[in-house]
């Protein structure tokens, strides 16, 4: 079997497409890896307050970036090309190290377009945010570069050197071909109301590629019509004891 150089992997989560500032990422839920239904009820936590709902929805998609990755991935498309869609970023691992293992390869490069740079954290079993790092342990060399939204600098606090290394468009790769795709709507980190463009990706690369695994937690937008009424009931009876322990405050002390 003839040895090929490199396996050259395109990374994308969906996360990195937002326009979001700064104090709008603070309002978002934290935590790695959950399961979508779940998420779901988190977000829908949020949604749930009148004054989250206005910040959240303010969340939008780049169109530039969002048309420019459609051509890139259009041009790309091949029968052969393995893909995979995903919840979770951490999937992309064993997806990358199964195609290692066939012996193909010689060396490995990714791109990865991301929000965050998923290179480590404080947990040391893999997940979404620390598998750069056990890529790098199973394969060391392997060359990976970052294409990070504009506002990760600021949101992370990534330093000047490690900036100097990123990039925040498409240039790098426009003309690129890659061996293997990777998309993943990571569901913690992207507002539900954006996931219409999530699902724009999903079935371009339904129509023009053939090679494709598919997490059926992503196979269609999330739909928060159950979870949202049901917060919305909390909140309500939680507004309406907060005003009741208000007035009782309100009340004169007993002699």
């Amino acid at each position: 079997m003839k040895v090929k150089p490199t396996l050259k992997v395109l990374s994308i989560d969906f996360d990195f497409f937002q326009v979001v500032d700064l104090d709008t990422l603070f309002h978002y839920p934290d935590g790695h890896d959950f399961m979508t239904d779940f998420s779901k009820f988190i977000w829908a936590n949020h949604y749930a307050d009148p004054r989250e709902d206005e910040i959240l929805r303010k969340v939008s998609v780049n169109q530039k970036l969002f048309a420019e990755i459609k051509d890139i991935l259009i041009s790309n498309a091949s029968s052969e090309k393995p893909v995979m869609i995903a919840n979770s970023h951490k999937y992309i691992y064993d997806f990358i190290v199964d195609e290692m293992n066939t012996k193909k390869w010689r060396d490995l490069v990714v791109v990865n377009v991301d929000m965050h740079h998923d290179m480590f954290n404080d947990n040391e079993k893999l997940d979404c945010g620390n598998w750069v790092s056990h890529i790098y342990r199973k394969f060391p060399g392997t060359y990976i570069s970052w294409i990070a939204n504009p506002i990760s600098n600021e949101a992370y606090g990534l330093g000047e050197n490690l900036m100097q290394l990123v990039q925040t468009d498409f240039s790098s790769i426009r003309n690129q071909q890659f061996d293997m795709i990777f998309l993943c709507r990571s569901d913690i980190w992207t507002p539900p109301h954006l996931d219409s463009y999530f699902d724009e990706l999903y079935h371009l690369i339904l129509e023009h590629y053939w090679d494709i695994r598919v997490d059926r937690q992503v196979s269609k937008p999330r739909d928060l019509t159950e979870e949202l009424e049901a917060q919305k009931k909390v909140y309500a009876e939680r507004i309406k004891m907060a005003e009741i322990f208000k007035k009782e405050l309100a009340q004169p002390a007993c002699d």
